[in-house]
């Protein structure tokens, strides 16, 4: 029975990108589940207090945590993003004796480790084993490898290199367990793992309010994000073209970073020169109550993934955010999403050749008691399948019986 928990990693602690929120949430997860919990990081955060809501939501639940270093965010300057690399692999040391310091080396605790670094993953084992330390290790996998690679790349990026090894020699056996964001990796690695855990997406989650009130015509759309290949821009706007060839009363709001880049400068250009330019609203870099604002005047929520080979290894974090919105999801069968959703039944699900047929579809959701059905399905969804709580309760159930670390 594990009694208590250490998050460790490359990644920023309280606040950063999705794997700091990733970190965050199942921090929470487990100390809902009743273990002590610590984190110790590579990277400082900003202070969490920003965020009102996660304030709330950790009340109650002392979670300490400690970060190794800071590093400078300056990214247009090759010299401080060599001197960064530099820190980046001096740290790592630190780190791993920060982790070590820190367990009690009991098998009642477990060590869940994050961060695709070959050279971090390998002193940890290497400390473990060295130490005899008897804490459980457990490899969080949210991405597969790289399969290209420029020059380029190997500069800006060690990690991309160091990914590519601990995806070899069956460097997962070093684990007692394994987690993966996707079934899709889980499938791919399952022979290499002592143990396989499926861990989606998560997001912690305060009372959701009223979804908008259907008045059966007005078909209000959103889509966040910055309009990068990945999000498969080009369905979208067939999407927009087919309403507006049916002459559907609609209207697209637009929200993201995607003046930030140039593939979203170009679409955003194609989007202003289509058939259903009148109908977009555009948000140039919102800030986060803005586009709370924003999504409250929205009842459908687009969010597709371009079917691409690395793209159906992934989870998006993005989906969890936008169900919590409570808004109904248009989305693309593909890769994971084929696991969660069920068009009709908790989402709209559409295929890139049925695009012409997306007025009759959307239809039967414009009616009230249709809409508020597959909503509440979709919010079961949420509230099941990526809750922090319930999905920390499955890594630990894992460990609870000795005998299930024999199974696959």
């Amino acid at each position: 029975m594990i009694k208590s928990v250490i998050i460790a990693g490359i990644f920023s602690y309280p606040d950063g990108v999705a794997a700091s929120s990733r970190m965050r949430n199942l921090a929470l997860g487990f100390a809902q589940n009743g273990v002590a919990v610590k984190v110790i990081c590579l990277y400082q955060g900003s202070d969490i207090t920003k965020h009102e809501a996660q304030v709330d939501l950790f009340k109650g639940y002392e979670i300490p945590y400690y970060a190794i270093t800071q590093f400078s965010k300056e990214t247009s300057n090759i010299f401080v993003r060599i001197l960064n690399r530099i820190k980046f692999y001096s740290s790592i040391n630190n780190l791993v004796k920060s982790i070590t310091y820190s367990a009690s080396g009991t098998s009642d605790e477990l060590i869940f480790l994050y961060g695709r670094s070959y050279t971090f993953l390998s002193k940890i084992i290497k400390c473990k084993n060295k130490l005899d330390l008897k804490s459980k290790l457990v490899f969080d996998i949210v991405e597969p490898p790289r399969t290209k690679v420029s020059k380029i790349e190997y500069l800006f990026h060690p990690f991309v290199w160091e990914s590519s090894l601990i995806f070899k020699f069956n460097f997962f056996r070093n684990f007692d367990a394994c987690t993966f964001i996707s079934y899709s990796l889980k499938e791919a690695y399952v022979n290499q793992v002592r143990q396989a855990i499926i861990v989606p997406s998560i997001l912690h989650l305060s009372p959701v309010e009223e979804p908008n009130k259907m008045d059966g015509v007005s078909l209000n759309i959103g889509y966040v994000g910055a309009l990068l290949e990945k999000d498969f821009p080009g369905l979208l706007y067939k999407v927009g073209e087919q309403l507006e060839l049916a002459g559907k009363n609609f209207e697209l709001s637009i929200l993201g970073r995607f003046e930030n880049f140039a593939v979203g400068r170009a679409w955003k250009k194609k989007f202003d020169n289509s058939i259903f330019s009148s109908k977009i609203k555009y948000y140039s870099n919102p800030s986060d109550v803005e586009i709370k604002s924003i999504l409250e005047q929205i009842n459908f929520i687009v969010l597709f993934r371009k079917p691409e080979f690395l793209q159906q290894f992934t989870f998006p974090t993005r989906v969890v955010e936008m169900l919590a919105e409570n808004k109904l999801i248009i989305i693309n069968s593909f890769g994971d999403f084929k696991k969660y959703f069920k068009n009709g039944y908790n989402s709209i699900c559409i295929e890139e050749n049925e695009v012409s047929k997306i007025d009759s579809i959307i239809t039967d959701f414009l009616q009230v008691n249709k809409y508020n059905e597959v909503l509440s399905n979709s919010l079961k969804l949420f509230n099941n399948e990526f809750n922090p709580k319930i999905n920390a309760g499955k890594i630990l159930k894992a460990f609870s019986v000795e005998e299930s670390l024999l199974k696959k």
